[in-house]
């Protein structure tokens, strides 16, 4: 025993040894969970098999490789051509079961499309843009229908937009029918109809944001084809532009109970400077139902009167002061308290003095800009944008643009082809079949700075 107890300790020396000798501290832990898994379902085999002609089953069974589940098959569910029932898609262990609760056409092609519906129980890796196929006929129709769909405005692309053909020719058929076939944009815009029979159809693009699949309000997004379409072997890329006819209003900020009966001016006034470029900007903290110009009084460095006129938004809630700015001059804004009113006859609670200062010549940036892409014909337009918003329009008269007083920052910037010349963008109508008019996108970025000479060729 005393031998047995002897080895025991010895051999455990020895082994104590050789761990810090072979690797300084040996750590204990315990092992990770591993790699996860990023794989989606892969798919064994579809009864009746996809392809299929001369179909009749009520019921398609779809095998997978592992346990799956099916989410949010309302979003995703697409049949072409449209039935009036959808069939019922249902997951239970490894199988999908799609089953038809409408009867099918004869002689005729259906694709059913589940887009990312189909998913793996345990890391919710989706299949992805999975299509079954089938033909109630004894072929499988074969003609395509390809293209892009493009905001108008932007020259960018939005994959929420779907995709209808209709064989209605109607001009009421996008209001009233449901369209035939359905599809879905790519992150690029792109779009492709497959296994089209052959004929005449009629085509829209829409952000379908009710779900009825038809054009009944004019903030949707929508584009419409000039002509009929025909499906082919070989299809040109047809191109729609997309627009709403009609804009959502902002949503007005919510006030706080004091100021729903207090009357209260705010000036737009960044650090304390007033733009040279900009009209100087008031808002209210209620609609403003009384004005008196005379009871405001804007006085420069020296103490004279500057002239300004006056101008209220729709709301009454923003006045702009249009005034012809001197650069780097102090100025004083003279507001006696009855000057505003609104329509409980509340008056702001005191007179008040606005001190300012306008910005100098050298805080603003030049730019001079060529254009090789120029052509007079299309009234091309250069637009550039501060946060998603047009900041200045400059109309190309020539391939050569110079403008100063840039304000600094970073611009995106695009090209509107004015077709009416007014200068600004116009949706499209398609009660009078008038295209939107469109924006080409510019990759590049204008980068202004201070006192700076930005000169350089922009492409588009």
């Amino acid at each position: 025993m005393r031998f047995q107890k002897l080895f025991y300790w010895l051999s455990f020396a020895v082994l104590a040894v050789w761990l810090m000798s072979a690797g300084g501290c040996a750590q204990i832990g315990f092992p990770t969970g591993g790699i996860r898994d990023s794989i989606p379902p892969i798919l064994l085999s579809s009864t009746p098999a996809s392809g299929s002609t001369g179909f009749s089953s009520r019921k398609v069974t779809l095998l997978f490789n592992e346990y799956v589940e099916v989410k949010d098959i309302q979003k995703n569910l697409m049949i072409s051509p449209a039935m009036s029932v959808n069939p019922v898609v249902s997951s239970k262990l490894k199988t999908v079961t799609i089953q038809f609760k409408d009867s099918l056409r004869k002689n005729t092609t259906y694709t059913i499309q589940l887009g990312d519906a189909i998913r793996d129980i345990n890391e919710g890796n989706a299949l992805g843009n999975f299509n079954y196929i089938f033909s109630t006929g004894d072929e499988i129709d074969s003609l395509i229908v390809s293209g892009k769909v493009i905001l108008a405005e932007t020259g960018e692309y939005d994959s929420t937009l779907m995709v209808f053909l209709f064989s209605n020719q109607a001009d009421s058929a996008i209001e009233k029918s449901k369209p035939e076939f359905i599809t879905r944009l790519n992150g690029s815009g792109e779009f492709v109809f497959k296994n089209l029979p052959s004929g005449a159809f009629r085509l829209y693009a829409l952000k379908d944001g009710d779900g009825s699949r038809n054009y009944n309000n004019p903030s949707e997004f929508f584009a419409f084809y000039d002509s009929m379409v025909y499906p082919s072997v070989n299809p040109t890329e047809l191109l729609l532009f997309a627009y709403q006819k009609e804009k959502l209003a902002a949503t007005p900020l919510e006030q706080n109970k004091s100021a729903t009966t207090k009357l209260t001016l705010y000036p737009d006034l960044p650090s304390g400077y007033q733009s040279l470029i900009d009209s100087l900007k008031f808002s209210f903290s209620r609609p403003i139902a009384r004005f008196n110009p005379d009871s405001i009084q804007l006085l420069d460095s020296v103490g004279k009167k500057v002239d300004f006129k006056d101008q209220f938004d729709a709301s009454r809630k923003t006045l702009k002061l249009a005034i012809d700015w001197k650069p780097g001059v102090n100025y004083k804004l003279i507001i006696n308290k009855g000057a505003f009113s609104d329509s409980s006859g509340n008056e702001l609670s005191r007179n008040d003095t606005i001190a300012f200062s306008t910005r100098a010549n050298s805080f603003y940036g030049r730019m001079a800009l060529r254009f090789p892409g120029y052509q007079k014909e299309k009234n091309q337009v250069l637009q550039l944008l501060d946060k998603g918003q047009v900041r200045f329009s400059f109309i190309l008269s020539s391939s050569n643009l110079k403008r100063d007083l840039i304000p600094p920052g970073e611009y995106s910037m695009r090209i509107l082809l004015d077709q009416n010349g007014n200068g600004i963008w116009d949706p499209g109508d398609f009660s009078k079949k008038r295209q939107p008019e469109r924006c080409l996108q510019i990759t590049e970025k204008l980068i202004i700075r201070s006192d700076w000479d930005n000169e350089r060729d922009i492409s588009f």
